[in-house]
């Protein structure tokens, strides 16, 4: 098992180099990805990736295609992070849809709408 210390230095390193493969693809619209954080499990082999498409609509459902096309980038991410950081083990990479950042939109209006 990982420190906790460890597991976060992991997620940040995997959080920053994931981001930064988004920023290089050919696709417009993936390049409108943004990876809002990472969590690896304690034995660092599964990673769960939260995505968001910037400048997207809150109400809006997260696009299909996008989605897939983010799933798609799994196999050749793997590969660069094998190639270019020095893990012990690539975990699965699991993109996941965050809400987060829309969320956090509507609870600051509803609360102006108090003031």
């Amino acid at each position: 098992m990982a420190s906790q210390h460890r597991q976060e230095r992991v997620e940040e390193l995997l959080r920053s180099f994931i981001a930064s493969e988004f920023m290089f693809v050919d696709s417009e619209a993936l390049r409108l990805v943004t990876i809002t954080a990472v969590s690896v499990t304690r034995d660092l082999k599964i990673a769960s990736v939260y995505w968001c498409k910037a400048s997207a609509d809150p109400e809006e459902a997260p696009d299909v295609e996008l989605e897939a096309s983010v799933k798609a980038m799994v196999p050749g991410l793997r590969r660069r992070i094998a190639q270019e950081l020095d893990l012990r083990y690539v975990p699965e990479l699991d993109f996941k849809f965050d809400q987060t950042p829309f969320m956090t939109e509507k609870i600051d209006a509803l609360l102006r709408k108090v003031d």
